[in-house]
């Protein structure tokens, strides 16, 4: 198998962010569960006191068992609690891995969202998630112009 990283859709699209909540939950099934990385920019912030950004997973997105979500260790973005103003941007970029079921006989975790607690007004806002996409090496290789020994020129 060969991966490619690829820029999914965001968890928390570009917004002014006024409320703590959920992003959009991401199936990650199509992805491996490896080296997934999230990058979280912020603009111009009023009243801020903190934010906080983490990562959580589910085994489905919250409609077959509510409350399910679970943290997942170590993905966390660190505390912002200057507003960066109107022309700046902060981006923090974090890895992690999604965490192994509970038990041998629990369903996977697939599901993946950003989790946001904002602690003032608002604040300019935007997760967005990066992860490998599998593909079958031999059908990426294969017949491909000028390739002689399995190495795409």
């Amino acid at each position: 198998m060969l991966f490619r990283s690829v820029p999914l859709k965001p968890t928390f699209d570009p917004q002014n962010l006024t409320v703590s909540g959920a992003g959009r939950a991401l199936d990650m099934s199509p992805h491996g569960a490896n080296n997934i990385n999230a990058r979280l920019s912020i603009g111009d912030a009023v009243a801020l006191t903190s934010l906080d950004v983490k990562m959580q997973a589910a085994p489905d997105d919250g409609t077959g068992s509510p409350g399910s979500w679970a943290d997942i260790p170590g993905a966390a973005f660190t505390q912002v609690t200057t507003d960066p103003g109107t022309n700046g941007l902060v981006d923090q970029i974090i890895t992690f891995k999604m965490p192994p079921p509970l038990t041998l006989s629990s369903s996977p975790y697939i599901w993946l969202r950003a989790y946001a607690t904002l602690v003032g007004t608002s604040i300019l806002i935007c997760v967005t998630i990066f992860a490998s996409r599998r593909y079958d090496g031999n059908a990426c290789n294969n017949n491909a112009p000028g390739n002689n020994n399995n190495i795409i020129n």
